[in-house]
């Protein structure tokens, strides 16, 4: 029997050690000792370079012993994207140096140039066909599982045709990623696991056989690395990798791959469309929307040089695929990776002479844009629909206070006290414009008719160094006294860790302050909201329970405060009161 046997990570950028260490110590270095203990067994071995990366950093030996295999002709490498970004999510014109990105990086660090192509959660476009012969490329391996269709389409290689471009594909056996997959969605015990594997082996293993295993989907228990020794025994003395294949095979032209995302990487309701996943989920869509506006100012920085080396460094890793994935949208390690390069993307652009300010960045698919503000202590992105921060990452700790699902920072809501009637404005566009040239101060404004009560809403927006000002002016210009509304005032504020929350209280029965204050001490970072006025507030801790590849975890979210400003007003009558948001960070280590 004759098989092509390979093994795949996709760890997130920004992953725990905890899981850099399970997929050390429970998938690769069981595999990679079998490969170095057996001279006749060969293995396809797809890595991302942040793994290399860790691995440089915590444990050199593993990337040493990947470069003896490799060149002892036992490991195979594959290329792909230099981050892992998704093929479907970035523009065909950038495939080509992506993948010569990855592949240099590979080529460096083992010793020889990959010759096939992985795709990122097996997210394909047929556009690559065209790219491979640009990239030295011979292959791409991908699942026969056509998640769209819930169907196997193709079991052997073949040579795929896309507008007189070819290449070849090496489709792989679905029914071991099935199972891989299932004992990873159930945490399945490793006995029942192994004895499956055994059976499709004993009984169903033909002549020919691909197989790739996810080892990320594995991780949850040390035991199940025996996949490889089971596969290894019953194939592994006719191993034979992908490229010495096509130099002993004649391969035939015939079957196509549409567009698509096959296998099963990506857990939970079946996916058609990576980008129709993305545009349900508030969260993803900012993200998405906010790279491809960076995307289209970074290309206006001349090419090699400083400041658009250092822009394209940090770029290419908020394109990373993690950050699009649904299942990971929730994980704070990613999102903390991702919002610390937009940072150093923001600083990046801000100090540049070249510059026109301000930047605006269009984080939806309307033509709604938001400011972006970069002052010595914070950068900011505040948003014309809802007039609110919908960004604010702490320059020196490379903290996102805004890093969640939720509304932005003060985000408000009118309320009718007597039929609990709410109109949400963080979904209104408000007028906007800049009430001073020299610095970073902004009015928005907007009417809101609810029922039988009409306001003026103005908010004026200052920003100095460390701190923030927002500045409300109501007025009631209906005919009625507004004697049954209140403004309500959201401020979701994400921390590194769940904060303890403290405030002044006037009367405890009440709970009624002017000043709340949370500290983290892991930065150490302290939050200070101060109002000139005594408020009506609630608080909350919001917690989520997220996917990882070790589990379930609880993972902190965001602590709301919400206060609330009473609004009896005459016909024609205004009030204003103002809240100062202020971000202190100590460099004590």
């Amino acid at each position: 029997m004759k098989l092509i046997l390979g093994a795949y990570s996709q760890l997130p950028q920004g992953a725990s050690d905890e899981e850099f260490e399970a997929l050390l110590a429970h998938q690769l270095s069981p595999l990679l000792t079998t490969i170095y203990n057996n001279p006749e067994y060969k293995v396809v071995l797809k890595l991302g370079n942040n793994e290399f990366e860790w691995f440089e950093k915590h444990h050199p030996e593993i990337n040493m012993l990947i470069h003896n295999l490799a060149n002892k002709n036992q490991v195979e490498l594959l290329s792909s994207t230099y981050k892992d970004a998704v093929f479907s999510l970035i523009p065909t014109h950038e495939f080509a140096a992506q993948i010569e990105k990855s592949t240099t990086y590979i080529r460096k660090k083992v010793g020889k140039r990959p010759r096939g192509l992985w795709c990122p959660f097996q997210a394909f476009k047929t556009s690559l066909v065209s790219v491979m012969d640009l990239s030295a490329l011979d292959f791409i391996m991908i699942s026969q599982y056509s998640s769209t269709q819930n169907t196997v389409l193709y079991n052997k290689p073949f040579v795929m045709n896309e507008l007189g471009k070819k290449t070849v594909i090496f489709p792989f056996d679905d029914r071991f990623s099935k199972e891989v997959s299932e004992a990873y969605r159930t945490k399945d015990t490793t006995e029942r696991f192994l004895n499956s594997i055994r059976k499709i082996v004993k009984n169903t293993m033909p002549s020919f056989s691909i197989i790739m295993i996810n080892m990320n989907q594995l991780m949850y228990c040390q035991e199940n690395a025996e996949v490889f020794n089971i596969l290894l025994k019953a194939g592994g003395k006719g191993c034979i990798l992908p490229s010495e294949y096509l130099e002993s095979h004649q391969v035939n032209i015939g079957n196509y791959f549409p567009d698509g995302i096959y296998g099963r990487d990506i857990t939970g309701a079946p996916i058609t469309s990576l980008s129709n996943a993305i545009l349900k989920d508030p969260y993803l869509t900012k993200t998405f929307n906010t790279v491809n506006s960076l995307r289209d100012i970074i290309k206006s920085y001349k090419k090699n040089s400083t400041a658009r080396t250092n822009l394209d460094y940090h770029f290419i890793r908020c394109e990373s695929a993690f950050s699009y994935i649904p299942s990971y949208r929730f994980n704070p390690y990613t999102k903390k990776y991702v919002n610390k390069n937009f940072a150093q993307i923001f600083n990046i652009l801000f100090q540049s002479p070249s510059q026109t300010n301000p930047i605006e960045i269009y984080e939806d698919s309307s033509n709604v844009p938001s400011k972006m503000i970069v002052q010595k202590g914070f950068s900011a992105l505040l948003n014309q629909r809802g007039s609110s921060l919908s960004l604010l990452t702490v320059n020196v700790a490379d903290v996102n206070l805004v890093m969640h699902n939720g509304p932005g920072l003060y985000s408000d809501l009118l309320r009718n006290n007597d039929t609990d009637k709410v109109m949400d404005l963080g979904n209104k566009v408000f007028e906007c414009k800049k009430s001073d040239k020299k610095t970073f101060d902004y009015v928005f404004s907007t009417i809101a008719d609810m029922e039988d009560n009409k306001v003026y809403l103005e908010k004026h927006f200052r920003f100095r160094q460390s701190s923030f000002i927002v500045e409300y002016l109501i007025e009631n210009t209906g005919s009625k006294k507004t004697t049954n509304l209140s403004l309500e005032t959201l401020l979701d504020i994400s921390m590194p860790e769940k904060p303890p929350l403290t405030y002044l209280n006037v009367d405890d029965s009440s709970l009624k302050s002017k000043q709340f204050t949370l500290t983290d001490r892991s930065v150490p970072l302290t939050v200070s909201v101060i109002n000139d006025f005594e408020t009506e507030f609630s608080t909350k801790d919001i917690e989520h329970t997220g996917e990882t590849y070790l589990g379930e975890k609880v993972f902190y979210q965001y602590t709301q405060i919400k206060f609330k400003k009473l609004l009896k007003l005459e016909p024609g009558e205004r009030i204003n009161f103002s809240s100062v948001f202020r971000v202190d960070v100590s460099r004590r280590r």
